[in-house]
């Protein structure tokens, strides 16, 4: 995490005068330093499944072997054999050093394991053929015999993949069994169902492109071209023909990619699964490393599926939901496209079934993990080499092609868009990332700066993605999203018929359902006030009985159409709060403990111009009177920023309040102590107000001034090294905290006496 004194808490003042509170203890106040943050004994597996790609029971970390018997082991023990034979642990290593395209493996080694592969299962009973079906690179019938042998709860997919998936556009997708299951409405008709005959602006601009990226892929078997026409694919399925558009995507430093839009067809919206996906993030990561010891050394495989989505293959009588068209030449794939909604969700389960039998195959200690067609293996850095080669000898005797360019192994990694030094434990933005969003950020930065609202969407989708990770930069996200939602104010003079045309055209939310026509109003405005008499409903006086003065009648609008946008001073220092963590490399812990022992609790009272704050801890996890700490502040309006007195009366702002015990009782528990480097130490502590209690688990809120409070929090989080937990208690049990709040304070001494 960045150093308190890089952050420069001067950008954001906010957090700075919440911080000076903290510091202000009064005489009575009682701060002891803690012992040891009670990091306890390391367990050998995940209490609950971290989301590996596998299903819901499948989980990544493999600390311990999770089956109760390694029914692969000869067959790991033969590959290993086959891959030190053949020197492809040290062709592995220098392929990480030196990419290509080039397979690691030769054709005669490929089809030695293959017939190792089905050697071993026929010795299990299950005879199989390495026979490959068209249009589909996997091995079906291995992975019949193979999920059969392993008892995989899956079976039924390798028959699916045989025959052709369904779309869910028909009926929808039964579940699988593997993932949660979802309700879903089905609605039976398909005459939403159309047919666009050009491409996307990207995919016309560049038409010759895209006619060739489309050739390609009928000539790899994906798609095929329909000679003739329309007439052909009616004639092939009724009314089972959607055709959508072809884009072209190329981001910076890579080919383009042909991209189908299958929303535009009505395809998408009619495709229904009735389970929902669930794959591994970041936080999966953290949780995996959080139970390896912090001196324990690690080296990863990172490899990546070539054309993922492609090599699922569509149940014949679906494929005219496929259509495409280009140059008035008219294509339908056979197998799943990038851009349908099916086909995120077969790969998926296909990934699903190949983590479940990678872990049979490594069993011994590791994680593993497959994001869509991303995989990541971690292996002791000791006999990572090793185990990686097998692990891709694995999965190229079962038909998986991948896409070798990609393939590396070690200690440095990039996954899931982070950057990763296992050697470490630390995570970090990768360079074009990082520069990406130095850029867009930099745009941001200057009070009334007008900017694209598009440049500021792009650039708070990038961040909200990065605080997955920096997780304690989140609260600041809230000035960025109101820069978003902030409208742009248009003022208009209205005679007074035109007032009464626009009366006619106000929805009951206030927006204009259509443009005026002899004045400038247009349709999608809201009208804020009438002569700077705020109006909230259609019933309100300023709207039934507007002044008018010389003919005319003064009104406010707000339009939420304006491309570009203003920047403001909360948007700008948030701005330069971000860059200043991206330009420092933020670097992110992967190990996040949390101690076994020890309680704490805050909270807070306000009257209509009084409050107070109040919290206690203790390090033991019986509550010893003796080793209870506590503190206790009274609050004025005068002795507060404005900012925190947002609201009338202090009452109002009682969750600010809330959020700023949170934040004493955390600065308290850990002030006195050094957080030693390497992790995060996730604090718990209760709070009786369940609104400041979720928000402050989602470090998010768009309410002032409990979002200051929030960022407070997420630097001070920054600078201890600590991730707060808050967790919600009803007030009945929170008393001591409660009569801390309100200076009631005999209790407390008293059992300071006592001890």
């Amino acid at each position: 995490m960045l150093d308190q004194r890089e952050l420069e808490l001067s950008c954001v003042p906010q957090a700075a005068e919440l911080g000076a509170v903290t510091s202000s203890a009064p005489p009575a106040t009682a701060v002891a330093r803690l012992d040891s943050v009670g990091r306890g004994a390391i367990a050998p597996r995940a209490e609950f499944p971290i989301p590996d790609g596998g299903g819901c029971a499948s989980s990544a970390d493999w600390l311990a072997p999770r089956g109760a018997r390694d029914l692969l082991r000869d067959l790991r023990n033969q590959f290993q054999a086959l891959v030190v034979s053949w020197g492809a642990v040290g062709r592995l290593q220098k392929h990480s050093r030196e990419p290509s395209d080039e397979m690691l493996f030769s054709a005669m080694e490929v089809s030695e394991a293959r017939q190792t592969l089905l050697t071993f299962l026929a010795s299990k009973g299950f005879a199989c053929s390495d026979m490959v079906s068209p249009h589909q690179p996997f091995l079906l019938d291995v992975w019949s015999a193979l999920g059969a042998y392993c008892n995989d709860v899956d079976c039924s997919l390798p028959p699916l993949l045989a025959q052709g998936v369904p779309t869910g556009v028909v009926e929808p997708i039964p579940a699988s069994g593997i993932w949660e299951p979802v309700c879903t409405e089905v609605d039976s008709q398909l005459d939403d169902l159309s047919i666009h005959v050009q491409p996307w602006r990207s995919g016309l601009d560049r038409e010759d492109l895209t006619l060739d990226l489309m050739l390609k892929d009928v000539a790899a078997g994906h798609a095929f071209e329909l000679l003739g026409g329309e007439a052909e694919a009616k004639l092939r399925w009724g009314d089972l023909v959607a055709a959508g558009k072809l884009g072209i995507a190329q981001p910076p430093g890579k080919k383009p990619r042909l991209i189908g839009d299958g929303t535009v067809s009505g395809a998408n919206s009619r495709c229904v699964i009735e389970e929902k996906v669930r794959l591994p993030t970041f936080e999966s990561v953290q949780r995996f490393m959080s139970l390896t010891q912090p001196g324990e050394c690690w080296g990863a495989l990172n490899f990546d599926v070539g054309g993922a989505h492609k090599l699922v293959k569509v149940a014949p009588a679906e494929q005219g939901l496929s259509c495409f068209v280009v140059k008035g030449r008219w294509f339908a794939y056979r197998s799943c496209y990038f851009g349908c909604r099916w086909a995120a969700y077969w790969f998926s389960r296909v990934g699903a079934f190949l983590v479940r039998h990678c872990h049979q195959f490594l069993w011994v200690k590791h994680g593993f993990f497959l994001y869509v067609d991303d995989g990541l293996a971690l292996f002791p850095a000791g006999v990572c080499p090793l185990l990686a080669t097998s692990l891709l000898l694995f999965l190229v005797a079962l038909g998986v092609p991948l896409s070798w360019e990609k393939v590396r192994v070690g200690h440095l990694q990039s996954w899931i868009g982070w950057s990763f030094d296992w050697g470490l434990g630390q995570a970090e933005l990768p360079d074009n990332k990082r520069q990406m969003l130095v850029g867009l950020l930099q745009d941001l930065t200057s009070v009334r700066r007008k900017v694209p609202r598009k440049h500021v969407e792009r650039c708070v989708g990038l961040l909200a993605w990065f605080c997955g990770g920096a997780y304690w930069l989140k609260p600041w996200l809230q000035s960025l999203y109101q820069l978003l939602f902030k409208p742009v104010c248009v003022f208009r003079s209205l005679s007074t018929g035109q007032f009464g045309a626009l009366l006619a055209k106000l929805t009951d939310g206030l927006y204009v359902s259509q443009d005026l026509r002899d004045c400038d109003v247009l349709r999608g405005w809201k009208l804020h006030s009438v002569w700077n008499c705020p109006v909230s409903t259609l019933d309100s006086e300023p709207l039934r009985t507007p002044r008018v003065r010389q003919g005319s009648i003064s009104c406010v609008f707000y339009d939420y159409s304006q491309d570009m946008v203003p920047c403001n001073r909360a948007s700008t220092w948030a701005a330069q709060f971000f860059l200043r963590a991206v330009e420092r490399q933020v670097k992110i812990p992967l190990r996040v403990l949390e101690p076994d022992r020890g309680q704490a609790a805050a909270d807070a009272f306000a009257t209509q111009h009084h409050a107070g704050i109040g919290g206690w801890w203790c390090p033991s996890a019986d509550v010893r009177k003796s080793e209870v700490s506590w503190f206790s502040e009274q609050l004025v309006p005068a002795s507060l920023p404005a900012w925190l007195c947002a609201k009338a009366t202090l009452q109002q702002d009682i969750a600010s309040f809330e959020g700023a015990a949170q934040l004493c009782l955390l600065v308290a528990r850990t002030g006195c102590e050094d957080t030693p480097g390497g992790y995060t130490l996730r604090l718990r502590q209760l709070c009786d107000n369940s609104g400041t209690a979720a928000s402050a688990r989602k470090k998010l809120t768009m309410q002032a001034p409990l979002c200051y409070a929030l960022q407070a929090i997420g630097f001070h989080c920054c600078a201890l090294g600590v991730c707060l937990d808050p967790q919600h208690v009803a007030g009945v049990r929170n008393e001591w905290a409660d009569d801390l709040s309100r200076n009631r304070l005999k209790a407390l001494i008293q059992l300071e006496e006592s001890a």
